[in-house]
């Protein structure tokens, strides 16, 4: 067990795999034994949204958003009906 320091304004999003969530930056990524909600009571609730039951992302480092998708970093992730209508808001304030 090594434990990394990530800055939160680096992560672009972060998903569910199982017992683990995969923390997505540019440069790396990392893997932690957590749930998706205890990771989430951790981060800065202005900067980062749930945006589905398996991923959080970084409201800063999305680059577009449609119908039932968004796109951070050249990758597409699901926008489920129950937190799209929170995510519109949200963008909408920024």
């Amino acid at each position: 067990g090594v434990l990394t320091k990530v800055d939160q304004n680096e992560i672009n999003y972060i998903e569910a795999k199982g017992d683990y969530v995969l923390i997505r930056t540019s440069l790396q990524n990392h893997v932690v034994y957590s749930s998706l909600k205890k990771v989430f009571e951790k981060l800065d609730q202005v900067n980062f949204q749930q945006i589905h039951r398996s991923f959080i992302v970084n409201l800063n480092a999305i680059d577009s958003i449609n119908e039932a998708s968004l796109t951070i970093d050249r990758k597409e992730l699901p926008v489920s009906r129950t937190y799209r209508t929170e995510l519109l808001k949200r963008l909408n304030t920024l």
